[in-house]
């Protein structure tokens, strides 16, 4: 059953006190903008030609790659953005050597023009278009070889950051701030094009002031992820109340795996809308059939929201050094341990809660099930994700440890033997652990 996301053409919100945000007293905050944002079916339809034979799982430096590339220039031209790429292009090209990929892919760069003093300030919204093509070492399936898609990773961020360039187009005499649509190649390699531009900037980067990074969003249910909020000051608190009527868990902390990593690593704020992990990521499951597409709509609309606020507020975001935004996933040295679960990434505090056990995996063998809430790992406390993580990587492969877990009300204990993860490139992309 999937979940819809009501929708309310026209309704303005009201009044109300926003002096969390730096800089801003009171004021109404941007009309909803949902009766501009395209239907539940053109996202389909996006995700659907992105998700297409023709385009083959769209690897970097493919020719479907490269499909895939065009087609994003085509609706940014469709939508009347500004090219703001490499010689008056949609495009940056830029090199690869990755053990999935190697020779030349593009960045998908268009701008819209905002008005008035604020408009040599950008705000950056972004979704990677790039997929696993054939599969490769980044790829989580075990059977016969076979065509990963990716409609969730990324064709649905894709599909959201069109809907997003006609919407926001639509109301171009209104907004402030400039916004850069950026569609980033190679981010499967390891976040290889927004690196890219961020080292090779086509606008300058003292002008970015923010960035929104959208990256599997096709599996809403009835929670909007929000990472790295707190890498701007105010935001944590602001974004439910802009995001409204949809459910914002707001995260704070950025767990890596994506393109807005790079840009926190630059200081730049940044937040990250995803709606988690799921037993599809990185396999031939992850179809276009899968993707709740009133979920897309609906994200959209959170997105539209706060791109129109940023436009428009009088303070650029403010990075907050003290915020846990700028955090990543802590790294191991040598093999990799993996206990075998998914994350449910909504249970920010109180523990890490499992939302699928991977069969035959380390946490089935010990009897761990989906909804248990890992208090302890191997002697130390665990509070949230990032504590789990820390504590999994300062075992090896091999190992055996005990895990605490809350299940019904009860405190049960567990031994399990670790297992030694798959390789990913860089490190990158370990949602499953």
């Amino acid at each position: 059953m999937k979940i819809r996301i009501p929708r309310f053409p026209g309704l303005v919100l009201g009044l109300f006190s926003i002096c969390a945000w730096p800089g801003v007293t009171a004021g109404p905050l941007p009309t909803r903008g949902e009766e501009i944002l395209p239907p539940a079916g053109r996202y389909r339809k996006w995700v659907e030609e992105l998700c297409s034979p023709a385009m083959a799982g769209r690897r970097a430096c493919t020719p479907g790659g490269r499909l895939a590339a065009d087609m994003v220039a085509r609706e940014f031209c469709l939508a009347g953005l500004k090219p703001a790429g490499a010689g008056g292009s949609f495009f940056q090209e830029f090199p690869v050597k990755a053990p999935g990929a190697r020779g030349r892919t593009r960045n998908v760069l268009g701008l819209l023009e905002g008005r008035g003093p604020r408009a040599k300030e950008v705000l950056v919204v972004s979704a990677h278009y790039d997929h696993l093509g054939w599969g490769g070492p980044e790829s989580r399936w075990q059977g016969k070889r076979a065509l990963h898609p990716g409609a969730d990773d990324n064709a649905s961020g894709v599909a959201c950051l069109l809907g997003l360039a006609r919407a926001l187009a639509g109301v171009r005499d209104r907004l402030g701030r400039s916004v850069l649509f950026a569609s980033w190649g190679a981010e499967e390699e390891g976040g290889l094009g927004s690196k890219w531009w961020l080292e090779h900037p086509t606008i300058p980067l003292e002008r970015v002031v923010f960035l929104v990074n959208l990256d599997m969003v096709g599996h809403f249910r009835g929670k909007l992820l929000a990472g790295a909020a707190a890498s701007a000051k105010g935001l944590p608190a602001l974004l439910p109340r802009l995001a409204r009527p949809v459910k914002v868990v707001v995260l704070g902390r950025s767990f890596g795996g994506s393109d807005h990593q790079n840009f926190l690593e630059k200081k730049i704020p940044s937040v990250h809308f995803f709606t988690g992990a799921w037993e599809g990521y990185h396999t031939p499951l992850d179809t276009p059939d899968r993707v709740d597409f009133d979920g897309i709509a609906g994200i959209a609309g959170v997105a539209f929201r706060l791109l129109r606020f940023e436009s428009l507020a009088p303070e650029r975001p403010v990075w907050d050094p003290e915020g846990v935004g700028s955090s990543a996933i802590p790294r191991s040295r040598g093999p990799k341990p993996s206990l075998g679960t998914v994350p449910d990434f909504s249970q920010v505090r109180g523990g890490y809660k499992i939302a699928r056990v991977k069969k035959g995996s380390p946490a089935e063998k010990a009897g761990l099930k989906k909804g248990d809430l890992i208090v302890r790992f191997a002697g130390k406390p665990v509070d949230g994700f990032l504590d789990f993580v820390a504590a999994l990587f300062a075992r090896k492969p091999g190992q055996e440890v005990e895990i605490q877990v809350l299940r019904g009300g009860k405190r049960l204990t567990f031994k399990a033997r670790l297992a030694r993860a798959a390789s990913r490139p860089g490190g990158r992309n370990r949602r499953n652990e």
